[in-house]
């Protein structure tokens, strides 16, 4: 496995179009510190597994003020963004 080789280097499992709910699962597997949720292919039961688990919660993507907050309570760790002003302004509520 590739942890073998560079321990220090943190894993970040992505999106799988064939098994998207299986992301966390495959995360704990591989011993990965963060999964990159692709929406709509997420839901509360695997946000609070990864977290059960020590990993963080990436999500693909939102510009949107509502969805962002939705997301954070969520637990979301991470939101990926192409409206840096505006999300920022939403996650530092």
């Amino acid at each position: 496995m590739f942890i073998g080789y560079a321990p220090d280097i943190h894993i970040c499992v992505g999106h799988d179009d064939d098994r998207p709910y299986e992301i966390v699962d495959r995360a704990i597997v591989l011993g990965a510190q963060k999964v990159q949720l692709y929406k709509p292919f997420f839901n509360q039961e695997m946000i609070d597994k990864a977290h059960a688990h020590g990993i963080i919660c990436n999500v693909f993507w939102s510009d949107d003020a509502d969805e962002t907050g939705k997301y954070l309570e969520m637990g979301i760790d991470t939101i990926l963004t192409n409206d840096y002003n505006l999300i920022t302004q939403i996650v530092e509520r």
